[in-house]
């Protein structure tokens, strides 16, 4: 079994940062080093997949991954991935004690918010943004950015999610192209409009109307990397109005316009 030293990679990096108990990598895997096989990271890290697709085996799973997920492990978790592209590209965030002592987090906590918190996916991005400026304001701009997740650590409800909010999501993320009014939401899982409209913000960070357009957002990250598609025919597919509205919300946000993100 291979255990990851501090930092390090079964990749090429591409982009690295390294500040207060926080490392971020842009790593590219070719198809060859994706078969790696089982090892584990010193740290506790997040993985978001940026580009590709590949299959990733644990100790008691095996399942398929896109661009567009992210995916938490904890320190000494074994893992292995095995890509069916040719060229994957990731974006790992590895935190060392330092960084769970500085900011009064604990591990756990990043696990769960990486289950529940919608906006995970979409600071990370940002983050990527940031590693691709890499000017004088970078190492600021990623501290920041760092301080807003911890704050969606220390937010995120720790009593468990009631019953009628998973069905609720589930929904959302079943039905994200589909007009739904709130009494349908309402019907559908037997709650009333106004407790639906008390509670959203608390579970979901973020108005319905919100969490609609990231669901947008969400799914149109794999097809604007892994597909060839132009930008109007993502913009259609995902649901939106036309191209301008797209980049709009997606601009909003990412803080990459759609076209960026696709040559990042």
């Amino acid at each position: 079994m291979v255990a990851l030293a501090t930092g390090t990679s079964t990749g090429t990096i591409l982009r690295s940062f390294r500040n207060n108990g926080l490392i971020i990598n842009t790593t590219e895997y070719s198809s060859e080093e994706c078969r790696f096989g089982m090892h584990y990271h010193e740290n506790p890290h997040l993985c978001f997949l940026l580009q590709g697709t590949d299959i990733e085996s644990r100790k008691n799973a095996t399942y398929s991954r896109k661009a567009g997920e992210v995916f938490f492990y904890h320190a000494g978790e074994e893992h292995a991935s095995t890509s069916r592209s040719a060229i994957t590209k990731n974006t790992i965030i590895e935190f060392e004690q330092s960084f769970f002592v500085q900011y009064g987090i604990k591990e756990e906590y990043l696990e769960r918010v990486v289950k529940s918190h919608p906006d995970v996916k979409f600071l990370i991005l940002k983050m990527q943004k940031e590693l691709l400026f890499n000017d004088s304001s970078t190492a600021a701009a990623l501290e920041s950015l760092v301080l807003h997740f911890a704050t969606f650590a220390n937010d995120s409800p720790a009593k468990p999610t009631p019953h009628w909010v998973r069905n609720l999501e589930a929904i959302l993320r079943e039905q994200w192209n589909e007009p739904l009014s709130l009494e349908e939401l309402s019907l559908a899982i037997g709650i009333h409009p106004v407790t639906i409209s008390k509670h959203f913000r608390r579970y979901f960070f973020c108005t319905l109307g919100e969490y609609l357009r990231k669901l947008k957002v969400e799914k149109s990250i794999a097809l604007i990397k892994n597909s060839e598609l132009p930008l109007t025919e993502i913009a259609y597919e995902c649901g939106f109005s036309d191209q301008s509205h797209f980049t709009k919300v997606f601009k909003e946000t990412l803080g990459f316009l759609p076209k960026e993100f696709r040559h990042s």
